[in-house]
Formats: structure tokens, sequence, C-alpha cells
């Protein structure tokens, strides 16, 4: 896999990169292989069977297996290369990456970053995981991945849909049709809006994940083109 930002220069990317321009591309860049991929790509390509061609959500989603420090200092490197040798632009950068064991100090100043930069922070302590519960149940206290992901197979097997494993290329699809991704983003914001109130540093915000936000950037595209709400489109 590519884990670079700056693409192969080519014809047919010079093309291409005309045409994503005119449209508003977004960047997702996430610190993990496969999990978090499987599950946003699904996620907008579902959205984006309810758009016409021409107004399509356009996005390049990348993994580059790093720290959230050194992830979102790798991403401002290669943006400065693309917009300034290569005239490449995007209309949103989201980083998505997990707390996990990363140091609290990287761990906050990743999240800096990107508030510095302008980019949209996607960040779940510990994991991923905590968002993809959500889609199932409620949990405020403080939980390691571990244990959260015995409490996902459990609901796992009373639906019937196997295990839960990691670079799951289903995720999404299991997700969508045995849990509620409406009340995952209400449950979301609910822990974010306590994380917040309670503690000021992100790394000691446990568990949180605003994994949500990127939904409220696909609303806010549905809504500038007049398409379906994904408060449609995810109604159960």
């Amino acid at each position: 896999m590519n884990s670079s930002i700056v693409p192969r220069i080519s014809r047919r990317y010079r093309i291409s990169k005309k045409r994503n321009l005119r449209s508003g591309k977004w960047l997702i860049v996430c610190g993990a292989l496969e999990t978090e991929i499987n599950y946003i790509r699904e996620l907008i390509d579902k959205v984006n069977k309810y758009c016409p061609i021409n107004q399509k959500i356009i996005y390049e989603l990348k993994a580059i297996p790093l720290d959230p420090k050194n992830l979102v200092e790798k991403i401002k490197r290669e943006i400065t290369i693309c917009s300034e040798k290569l005239d490449i632009r995007f209309s949103k950068i989201f980083v998505v990456f997990d707390k996990d064991d990363f140091n609290d100090k990287d761990y906050n100043k990743a999240i800096k970053m990107c508030d510095e930069n302008d980019y949209i922070p996607l960040y779940s302590n510990e994991c991923i995981e905590l968002w993809f519960y959500f889609h199932f149940n409620y949990i405020d206290v403080s939980i390691n991945r571990f244990d959260l992901i015995n409490k996902i197979n459990e609901i796992f097997e009373k639906n019937n849909i196997g295990k839960y494993h990691k670079n799951d290329k289903s995720i999404f699809d299991k997700l969508y049709n045995h849990g509620d991704i409406l009340k995952a983003i209400t449950r979301a914001y609910k822990l974010s809006e306590i994380a917040n109130i309670n503690e000021h540093f992100k790394a000691k915000q446990k568990p949180v994940t605003n994994i949500y936000k990127l939904l409220d950037e696909i609303e806010i595209h549905q809504q500038e083109f007049n398409l379906p709400s994904i408060y449609e489109i995810f109604k159960k």
C-alpha cells in the first residue's frame, strides 16, 4: 500500500486532479491499516448511492500506520508538497487515530496540530471499537480496548454474525444491518459533551470518540446539494 499522500504524477492523474479540485475532494488519513479504512469507505459509499454522479463525495482514503503525532506531522509535510509543488488542494482533511497505548503528550499534540492546521481530528480513546460499540449500546465508564472488544463479541454472537476481528472488510455492513448509526452519533456526542466538561486534557478523556464529526461533515455536504439527509439514509 502506498503510504504517501503525494501522488505519482501521470497524464491520467493531471486530468482527474482538475475534476477533483472543482468538486472539493476530501482527504481522509487513518493511522491504522484496515479497520478504520474498511468502515469509512463503506460508510461514504453508502451515502454516495443517494447522490447524483456530479454531487457525490469525492474522497481519497489513505492508511499510514504511525503514532498520532508522527501521523499528523507526516500529513503536514506532504500536504505542503501537494499544495506548493503540485497545486493540489483538498477541501477537507480528516485525521483518524486511536489513543491506544500512545503517550498522553503526543496524543494531545496530535489533536492540537490538527486544530492549528484546520484538519479535522477523528480520535477515539482508547480505540475505534468504542464507536463500533455505540452502534448497539452506550457506555460512559473507563474501559480498556480488550474488554470493549469482548463486549462487541458478545453482541456479535447474540446477532449470529460471527466473531469481531480487526480488519474485517464487512464491518460496516454488520454494524449497519444489526446496529444503529444514528444512535451511535447520539451516544458519541453525548459522551464527548460530558468529557469536554469534566476534563480539559484530551488524553484524559476516556472513554471518548468523536467519529460522529465525520457524519456531521457528510450531513453538511448533503444539505449543501439538497440531497437526502443521513437521518433519512440511516433511519431504521
